[in-house]
């Protein structure tokens, strides 16, 4: 039997949640804005790792939220209240690490804009 490694097997789930998950790939396109914008403005050395922990944070959080929504779709694909009720705390995390890096994208950014 083959053994495949885990840098394969990460990147597969990456690419399976980029191809099904509207919500990545928004995230992305996100990051990807944010790092141009970083780029043209030639933000410092630390506001490039902010940025950074905030976008791997970001697109992390939204995994867990599609692992997690899988998982109780799998175990429950009827309506549950529960289920429901871990949906929306997993979706609630992502929603937090978005507005937190929405926050201090304005920090890091306006001052360069303005």
């Amino acid at each position: 039997m083959l053994k495949t490694s885990s840098f394969k097997v990460a990147l597969a789930g990456i690419k399976i949640a980029f191809s099904t998950q509207l919500h990545i790939r928004v995230h992305f396109l996100a990051a990807l804005v944010v790092l141009l914008a970083g780029i043209v403005f030639q933000i410092q050395k630390f506001e490039w790792l902010i940025v950074l922990v905030l976008i791997g944070m970001v697109i992390s959080a939204e995994l867990f939220n599609t692992s997690i929504e899988w998982l109780c779709n799998k175990i429950q694909p009827g309506y549950d209240n529960e289920i429901k009720m871990i949906k929306d705390v997993a979706a609630a995390a992502v929603l937090l690490c978005s507005l937190v890096s929405f926050i201090v994208a304005c920090i890091i950014f306006v001052p360069y804009i303005i």
